[in-house]
């Protein structure tokens, strides 16, 4: 084991670490782990993560709230909060549980785990300063994080929000299982898991979902009662729907009445919802004889209040398009400045073309509308029911509803796309990366890793297309930069699987087919870093194979050029390593032939310099290896040249720097073995 002290530059500016290069093993494997261990770590913070959504009304779940402590404190084992229906206030119960008691924890952590139970258990990492080799697998690395969060002090406070993937559950039930000092809370849809324990949530009864109904829409008057308790058995109390209908009322009456509980039950009516059933009136005690309306959904309700209503105003293209990048976004309590970062749409009223209306405009100009800020747009939904608001720290936090996601996607499955097309693009941009080292070019790691775990949210609800393509590609990149390769190689193969898919519907689109042989060289890559060069050597194949053709199709195309010429780089390492000499030089001599055609037809072109230089640096090293000293000689010298040339250029490149450095002391090793057979 060696270890090095540094003085913190970057992120860690000030801090001293010790870079500490050891061999660990899990299962009897082993791995290289290089680690940094800061001298001076902070300590691990008391909550793990971001603090969860508070409803500012909750009212008739006192006594729930005392029995999911008591069962937690009973048996420490998960418990799960269930009820198959959404929107029934699993996630409002589990977030004021959290309020109430999160004094009595020493740590407490809040995760989302709408698809992938692993994802969301290894945010925790991060805040638990757990590293991993890169080469270790996802369930290896579980085994190294369940034992970090069994060295907190107890009791520990975990909720899992949306666990709603039976088989995810069962396959990382043994790791919260284990979590024997932490208190475990899960919100589901399943009505039930295994035999595991759980706490059924039932609606709120008719009197309280009234209290909270009026606490909503305060114009609401007593005659009305009647029609809310009718609406309320149709529904099945279900929370999310009366909070709509109530907060939608309450924009339309803010002033005075102008449009009822009995009008908005009319308005649905005429839609074919909550009309009158054929069976008895029921009979509520101390309520007498309520008409008995037809059963509805809750998502058959929110659907007309999207936009089938008359009397209640539609949702505006902006907020229409304000939901549905929330609806390709993780469900969660997502900080105002953080969205208006991502969420950039031009949001300007569209000039009218007619050309009367340009004559009056010159005759009486007028000002044009101001366009609403998203600050405007989301307060204005979150008014209305659609999303919900809270101020924590100072920041402004928007929330949305699984249940509304489903129906806003749904609703604009054809528009979805468009809408979210500037989301796909700046995402794109966050997760850029340095070509060769995969170095983030436009954030932090810190932030990149949010951004990631949203990136991967959008890819997974929006068809796919070429531009999601790039995404999952600067996905895939950040997991394979951060060493996170079973990840990696998972987003890849997702990747190469959509584009195959793309170009046996476009064989003839060019960039498509560049697309996928690019997603060929994303697993190569991958399979190269976790060491299975076999695997890697088929992928680099079929990348050299797609791009061979494109270079056939469009030689004068000098991207498709540069490709093949990274494709051979590819191969001839790759048998150089596998110890086939011949077949590495083949690769090589086409991959310095192309790097010099490229570098012939653009010279000032630094890349392509550099590629040119690294050609003659693997001649060099080949002949080197192979004895033939003068020739290896001749070719480091030239790569001399041009990466002398290179470094004048750009001092600044650090890694042209060191690439000189390395060529200058093959060059003078090579003079000193061609002088000695000379002499």
């Amino acid at each position: 084991m060696t270890g090095q002290t540094h003085s913190g530059t970057g992120h860690i500016i000030g801090r001293d670490y010790s870079v500490i290069d050891r061999q660990i093993t899990v299962n009897g494997v082993y791995y290289e782990k290089s680690e940094i261990h800061y001298h001076n770590s902070p300590p691990i913070p008391r909550h793990l993560t971001a603090t969860p959504f508070i409803p500012d009304v909750f009212q008739g779940r006192e006594e729930d709230l005392t029995a999911i402590r008591a069962k937690l404190a009973a048996n420490n084992q998960p418990l799960l909060l269930v009820n198959g229906q959404g929107g029934i206030g699993k996630t409002s119960l589990a977030a004021m549980y959290w309020q109430t008691y999160q004094s009595h924890y020493a740590h407490t952590a809040w995760l989302y785990a709408p698809s992938r139970l692993d994802d969301a258990l290894l945010m925790l990492a991060l805040p638990l300063q757990v590293g991993f080799p890169d080469a270790m697998p996802t369930a290896q690395r579980l085994e190294v994080l369940q034992a970090a969060v069994a060295n907190l002090t107890a009791p520990c406070l975990l909720i899992i929000d949306n666990a709603n993937n039976a088989e995810e559950l069962g396959r990382h039930w043994g790791f919260l299982h284990a979590c024997t000092n932490c208190h475990i809370l899960l919100t589901s849809r399943l009505n039930g898991f295994n035999g595991a324990d759980h706490y059924p949530i039932a609606a709120l009864p008719e009197d309280v979902a009234l209290s909270v109904f009026n606490s909503h829409y305060p114009q609401h008057v007593t005659a009305d009662d009647g029609l809310f308790f009718g609406i309320y058995q149709a529904v099945g109390g279900n929370t999310l729907v009366l909070e709509l209908l109530a907060k939608n009322l309450a924009v339309l009456n803010h002033d005075e009445m102008t449009y009822s509980l009995g009008d908005l039950l009319k308005d649905l009516q005429q839609r074919g919802l909550l009309r009158l059933a054929k069976n008895q009136p029921v009979r509520i005690a101390g309520k007498g004889q309520l008409p008995c309306l037809q059963t509805a959904t809750p998502a058959a309700i929110i659907a007309a209040l999207y936009d089938e209503l008359e009397q209640i105003t539609p949702l505006s293209a902006a907020e229409q398009w304000a939901l549905c990048n929330l609806a390709v976004l993780p469900a969660e309590n997502l900080p105002f400045p953080w969205l208006k970062d991502l969420l950039v749409f031009d949001l300007s009223p569209t000039p009218c073309k007619n050309i009367w209306h340009r004559i009056t405009a010159w005759l009486k100009p007028r000002p044009p509308a101001a366009a609403p800020t998203l600050s405007q747009i989301l307060s204005g939904l979150a008014a209305r029911g659609w999303l919900e608001n809270s101020t924590q720290d100072g920041i402004s936090r928007y929330k949305t509803s699984p249940v509304v996601q489903e129906i806003t996607r749904h609703k604009n499955s054809g528009r979805l796309p468009s809408y979210c097309a500037d989301l796909v693009v700046k995402l794109t941009y966050k997760l850029a990366y340095e070509a060769g080292n995969g170095h983030l070019l436009n954030t932090s790691y810190a932030d990149a890793a949010a951004y990631c775990r949203h990136a991967e949210t959008v890819t997974a609800w929006l068809p796919d297309s070429k531009k999601l393509g790039l995404l999952r590609t600067n996905i895939g990149s950040y997991h394979l930069t951060t060493g996170n390769l079973d990840k990696a190689l998972r987003v890849f193969i997702d990747d190469h699987a959509v584009m195959a898919a793309l170009h046996q519907r476009e064989p003839d689109n060019l960039d498509v087919k560049n697309d996928l042989a690019v997603a060929c060289q994303h697993l190569g890559n991958t399979h190269t870093t976790l060491g299975d060069l076999e695997q890697a050597l088929r992928w680099y194949q079929e990348f050299h194979y797609l791009i061979q053709e494109l270079h056939a199709a469009a030689p004068g195309h000098l991207d498709f050029k540069n490709n093949l010429a990274i494709a051979c780089q590819h191969l001839g390492v790759t048998y150089a390593t596998l110890g086939d000499l011949q077949q590495a030089l083949r690769w090589y001599q086409d991959y310095h032939r192309l790097a010099q055609e490229l570098h012939t037809a653009v010279p000032d072109h630094l890349d392509f310099t550099n590629k040119l230089a690294v050609a003659l640096c693997f001649l060099g090293l080949h002949y080197e290896q192979q004895g033939n000293f003068p020739l290896a000689l001749d070719y480091y010298q030239q790569a001399q040249a041009l990466l002398a040339e290179l470094v004048a250029k750009s001092p600044l490149y650090v890694g042209l720097k060191e690439r000189l450095a390395w060529v200058n002391g093959r060059t003078e090793k090579q003079g000193e073995q061609a002088q000695q057979l000379l002499g």
